[in-house]
């Protein structure tokens, strides 16, 4: 069943003090917590490989990402501890090993099979390798250390014999009380160089892309306003935060409406009569 909207917005993850059990020269595990793209931990080998993290003081997280990475066809095992040196499991706090790949559904949750099936799952998920890895915990939990094992190497989706990773988030998401209005935007942007030759060829240098989204929050509860205040007060237009519109929902309905943003504009909250609004602009990082 579907949740309401869900944010992150703050990634324990960039706070914490990190260890791996390997990286390759040049791709220490701190490149997972920043936001540029061209900064990655990478492992130095296919083998079995842990990230691990640790706090001064408890934080209560119920929420996990991975993004930009290259593990798919691999898998993943999240592991929560109530101490600071991973020795007391936290309750509900372990995922169990499970697969990296988001691959959900059949022909009934994308517009059309592409005709080319490179990885053999159906030809249902055509930008497989763009999918991030997400996990919600089924209640808060709090915790002072953390780790993660990737296991069962794949080269079916990436030829590289290592582990990649650019961007983890770890933290407490805040659900709405009520859905973004109907009328909800997702799309794409890029920053492909075009221009049009004297004798009119159209000549384009293939840039980068990113997905955008806007939302109308129309029934802003009045304990969430502060929340919101919050939110978009700590986050201003530079620090991210994980988002998903369809949350819980398991398609590709939820798998192409998460990822890690940062607001394109802060707008204020507005006091509509007996209700309060507000909108929401987000691409991805």
């Amino acid at each position: 069943m579907t949740a309401n909207a869900r944010f992150v917005p703050s990634n324990f993850h960039d706070d914490a003090t990190l260890t791996a059990s390997e990286a390759a020269a040049g791709f220490p595990v701190t490149n997972t917590q920043t936001d540029a793209r061209d900064t990655v931990w990478r492992s130095a080998t296919t083998g079995t490989v842990t990230i691990s993290g640790t706090f001064s003081r408890n934080r209560i997280v119920n929420a996990f990402g991975m993004f930009r990475h290259q593990n798919h066809g691999g898998s993943i095992r999240l592991q929560l501890y109530t101490d600071n040196a991973w020795a007391t499991p936290a309750t509900g706090g372990d995922t169990g090993t499970v697969a990296i790949n988001k691959i959900v559904g059949g022909s009934s949750d994308t517009a059309d099979v592409w005709g080319d099936d490179p990885y053999g799952i159906g030809g249902y998920d055509p930008l497989i390798t763009n999918s991030p890895y997400w996990y919600w915990f089924a209640s808060p939990v709090t915790i002072q250390s953390y780790k993660i094992t990737l296991s069962g190497h794949s080269t079916t989706f990436w030829s590289g014999a290592y582990w990649q990773i650019s961007k983890l988030v770890l933290g407490k998401y805040f659900e709405t009380g009520i859905n973004p209005s109907y009328g909800a935007e997702l799309g794409w942007m890029d920053n492909t160089d075009r221009n049009r030759t004297r004798g009119g060829s159209l000549r384009t240098n293939q840039g980068a892309t990113w997905r955008v989204t806007k939302m109308t929050l129309d029934a802003v509860a009045e304990n969430e306003s502060p929340i919101w205040n919050d939110i978009i007060a700590n986050s201003g237009t530079g620090r991210s935060i994980m988002a998903s519109l369809f949350p819980e929902d398991g398609t590709r309905m939820e798998r192409d409406n998460v990822g890690c943003f940062k607001f394109s504009a802060l707008n204020a909250i507005g006091r509509q009569v007996s209700r309060l609004s507000t909108n929401i602009q987000l691409e991805e990082i």
